[in-house]
């Protein structure tokens, strides 16, 4: 699909002193300088804080605990334990008993999952609390005390490390795909040599049900340490205060006597090239993987950071031509990119990635690979130099227009990176000032040398994994060293550079005029002389930043059946054909530099463009929609190009028992209606040139019909011409019109459907939901659901997951539909123990009797009476909620703008609940779609 995620930029020749970013001369030799608003210090104990005051959003603050212990710090008959460890620190603590942190942050409105949560990678364990609501004492001094706890004071309770051992295990059968067994198995030749190969992080089913309890309290014992660990405290908050509670709790922390030494782990170098092949029979794709092993630099000084904006730049000239060969007819490779990055805390790579179709992995491993020779031998253009210089520079200028936006969790995390890598953490006004500088200085050759620096034979590591049958060209390792040396032998010529310097419209339209205003709730609506309306609401929730959807009603319901394919491929095909007098490559290069998101879609009920844009380019994105409209573009080429792109898709997903499943749960779902039949690649030869270009006019032939709306830093006064020009002049036909009911409709009565699909991972699949209809959904309906959404989602995890041990976790989901008749659903989906498969939807269908029979505790309703809160006052601070919102109720007319959120959440009863679930719930309308091996 055609979407130009091109950042932003305005004209480069621009006096950089427009801006208030420091004045920077960049000195090799010296040190990056760290952000004088980040308080940092070091505990006699040995424990680093980091704190930063910033109040976005307001009143909220994030709380990290980050470990510098993770997987490469277990013995081999502790493969996994890190991981179990990060899950016992929610299982018990001296100042928590059991789940007892879970329920309090729920009480203050957090949810588990989003805003409590933790991870575990080879060489870190973090904890984060986010978006904490920090308007009361309490709730900062309990979020330290749960860090305190977590530091050092985890209870480890038998019981609970048993437990626990069940949803691990479960998390384990979860996460076994194609995908994470392939990568297992190449990882030993990637990794050859070191505990990397060995430690995959989850660990083994041995380790995690037999361990001892004594060695898993021994690792934590052991590993979580004060010298080990760092405090990240960023928010809303008065760092004085913070920085004294901070010193004054956690200086408490006891040093360990004789503490183990902690190793890094090295991955040893090696002559020649390494070759890893895998096959999985559910592997959804074709992977090639040419990896370039590299020392990381461990002086992070000015001359390291400008070697990653070196690579910066060699990454995006690079891609953009991996881009251009992938949108060729007969293209090598479905989508393919290389990027310079960390791959393990002592490890650096080169990486060229790309995913073939099932007969193109040798061309498509010798495409990259040719890529990269042809870097390596002729180097850059200057014409590419310039384009990827205008999007480094403008994607930085980003940053430092947002600066005072930028969001308190964004700055924890580059801190984080600084603790546990050393990575420096400038200023955003120094790093800008940086980018200034570095604009200057960089020559195109110093970008070229990158190549021979990374891609060399030595330490180079070509991974390929492929499903497992009879149509896939899989090389030996004999044909990948082959198509090596054919590589370093192959004649090549320099790229060429084709670039378009026409404008983008030869004419410009004659504008249209206002016949109608009208402004209500600081939302600004006009009716064009065309006929197109216009909504505008102006923000500051972003400094630089405005959201475009335009919407109308038909879809692709208005075409025959006869046309399925061609209407839902159409918005596709164009998208990927360029606009006007350009193709989609040209296209690309022309706006090389701005910040710019637009795509066109046809839906089942509607057709529309969303878009984006930054305040300079936003005359540029209406000029893009304006064209969409009276220039759009379906190319026989880009059409081939889709439908081989979508067959190689597609060509395994039979095999895939994930995709298998929702497509029987989407097609239960819908009462196997004829009109949305699963996509095949058979399917593609329905789809017609012809009919989709014809299709495309008609479903865009008339902006009458269509309402734009505009949410941002929009200025009204400033930007009027460039709507009334690019909307206004738009030529419209003025019909009337709406969608047609296909009569697509959820099953009013109880459907089950279990099956078995063949699969390597002995697991169980379960959606079970409530369907039904209703006259008229109300707003305090839609939130209604919620509730029970929540409820569901607080009982399985209690149950199912904690009691049970049957699953890794438990997803509740919702969704109320409004047109073409109200209707709704609601349900849980989870993987499941084969062996608890019949307790497990025991279970389930028992809490939904439970809420239908006596509504939600007290408890749940409260927690979830503050969380919807909590969420909803920092959704009102989102563009992207007021767009969605305006648009909902216009198309559906409510008034979500100004209901009273309060009022609705603070007034719920069990009661109340008890009666909506008996109202909209019912056991003869349910759906169980049950996959097993």
């Amino acid at each position: 699909m055609f979407k130009h995620l091109i950042t932003l930029i305005v004209l480069f020749s621009l006096s950089f002193t427009l801006f208030a970013q420091k004045q920077v001369t960049i000195d090799f030799k010296a040190e990056v300088p760290a952000d004088e608003t980040i308080r940092q210090g070091v505990l006699e104990n040995g424990l680093t804080y980091y704190i930063r005051a910033n109040a976005v959003p307001e009143n909220r603050a994030e709380f990290f605990l980050v470990n510098n212990v993770g997987a490469m710090q277990e013995t081999p008959m502790q493969n996994g334990f890190a991981h179990l460890v990060e899950h016992m620190c929610f299982n018990g603590t001296t100042n928590f008993e059991k789940k007892d942190i879970i329920h309090y942050l729920e009480s203050i409105g957090m949810k588990f999952g989003p805003e409590i949560n933790a991870y575990t990678v080879y060489d870190q364990t973090v904890y984060t609390l986010n978006k904490v609501p920090i308007e009361t004492k309490e709730n900062i001094d309990t979020s330290l005390m749960i860090l305190f706890d977590w530091a050092t004071n985890v209870t480890m309770a038998t019981d609970e490390i048993n437990a626990e051992r069940l949803v691990v295990r479960e998390e384990l059968r979860t996460r076994s795909s194609a995908i994470s067994r392939m990568r297992d198995e190449t990882n030993k030749v990637l990794f050859e040599g070191s505990k990397y190969a060995v430690h995959n992080i989850i660990g083994t089913v041995d380790v995690i049900d037999h361990s001892p309890v004594d060695t898993l309290r021994a690792f934590y014992n052991d590993w979580y340490r004060p010298d080990l660990q760092a405090i990240i405290i960023v928010g809303d908050i008065d760092v004085d205060k913070m920085e004294a509670k901070v010193k004054s709790i956690f200086s408490k922390l006891p040093t360990t006597k004789n503490p183990k030494e902690r190793i890094e782990h090295q991955i040893p170098n090696h002559k020649g090239i390494k070759v890893a092949l895998a096959q999985d029979k559910e592997s959804p794709y074709s992977i090639i993987q040419a990896t370039y092993k590299k020392d990381v630099n461990k002086v992070k000084n000015q001359e390291y950071y400008y070697h990653e904006h070196l690579s910066a730049l060699y990454g995006i000239m690079i891609n953009n031509r991996l881009n251009e060969q992938s949108q060729a007819v007969d293209a090598p490779f479905m989508q393919a990119f290389s990027r310079y990055s960390n791959m393990v805390r002592t490890k650096d790579a080169y990486t060229s990635f790309a995913v073939t179709a099932n007969d193109k992995i040798k061309i498509g491993l010798e495409s990259i690979l040719m890529e990269n020779e042809r870097v390596l031998k002729f180097g850059f253009l200057e014409t590419e130099l310039d384009r990827a210089k205008k999007e480094l520079f403008s994607a930085n200028e980003k940053g430092f227009k947002e600066r005072n936006k930028r969001k308190s969790e964004s700055f924890a995390s580059s801190i984080k990176s600084n603790f546990l890598s050393n990575e420096p953490i400038p200023s955003i006004e120094w790093d800008f000032g940086f980018v200034n500088d570095f604009m200057q200085k960089v020559t195109l050759e110093q970008v070229n040398a990158l190549a021979s620096e990374w891609i060399t034979d030595d330490n180079m590591v070509v991974q390929i994994w492929a499903p497992e049958k009879e149509d896939v060209d899989m090389p030996t390792e004999a044909e990948v060293l082959a198509i090596i040396a054919k590589v370093h032998k192959a004649e090549l010529v320099q790229y060429v550079d084709a670039e378009a310097n026409k404008p983008l419209i030869a004419k410009i339209p004659t504008a249209g005029t206002i016949v109608k205003e009208e402004t209500k709730d600081g939302i600004t609506r006009w009716t064009l002389s065309n006929g197109v309306k216009v909504v505008i609401k102006t923000t500051n929730y972003k400094e630089d930043e405005i959201l475009m959807q335009a919407y109308s009603n038909g879809g692709w319901s208005k075409t025959k059946m006869k046309d399925d394919v061609s209407a839902k491929i159409a918005a596709k095909v164009v998208d990927m054909s360029g606009l006007g007098d350009f193709d989609n490559i040209s296209l690309q290069k022309k706006l090389a530099g701005k910040n710019i998101s637009i795509y066109p879609y046809i839906g089942q009920l509607s057709e529309g463009i969303n878009g984006s844009s930054n305040v300079s380019d936003f005359n540029t994105l209406l000029k893009l929609n304006y064209l969409y409209f009276t220039a759009p573009r379906a190319d026989e080429d880009a059409f081939t190009n889709y439908k081989e792109q979508t067959a190689a898709e597609l060509a395994n997903k039979s095999a895939n028992p994930q995709s298998v499943f929702f497509d029987s749960l989407r097609q239960n779902m819908i009462q196997h209606n004829p009109r949305q039949r699963v996509m095949t690649a058979e399917m593609l030869n329905e789809a017609k040139l012809s009919r989709i270009k014809y299709i495309f006019g008609e479903r865009f032939g008339d902006p009458s019909g269509f309402t734009f709306y505009f949410v941002g830093n929009i200025d009204i006064d400033a930007q009027k011409d460039t709507i009334l020009t690019y909307l206004g002049g738009l030529p419209t036909v003025s019909r009337t019109e709406t969608y047609t009911d296909l009569g697509i409709r959820m099953p009013q009565e109880r459907v089950e459907n279990h099956f078995q699909k063949e699969m390597e991972t002995d697991k169980a699949t379960v959606f079970v939901g409530f369907t039904g209809q209703s006259k008229k959904i109300s707003i305090e309906d839609e939130l209604m659901f919620q509730m029970v959404k929540e409820y569901l989602d607080n009982r399985y995890m209690e149950t199912l997951r904690e009691e049970i041990g049957g699953t890794y976790g438990a997803s509740s989901w919702s969704s109320v539909s409004h047109s073409p008749v109200s209707e709704y659903y609601i349900g849980v989906f989870y993987d499941a123990d084969p062996a608890k498969l019949d307790t497990m939807l025991y279970v389930t269908y028992k809490e939904m009797e439970n809420l239908i029979a006596n509504g939600p505790s007290e408890i749940v309703i409260k927690n979830t009476v503050e969380n919807k809160l909590k969420e909803h006052a920092e959704k009102v601070k989102e563009n992207k909620w007021w767009i969605s919102t305006i648009k909902s109720d216009d198309i559906n007319n409510q008034d979500f703008i100004n209901f009273d959120y309060e009022a609705f959440w603070k007034g719920l009863t069990p009661k109340k609940v008890k009666k909506f679930a008996k109202k909209y719930f019912d056991t003869k309308r349910t759906v169980e779609i049950v996959q097993t091996k």
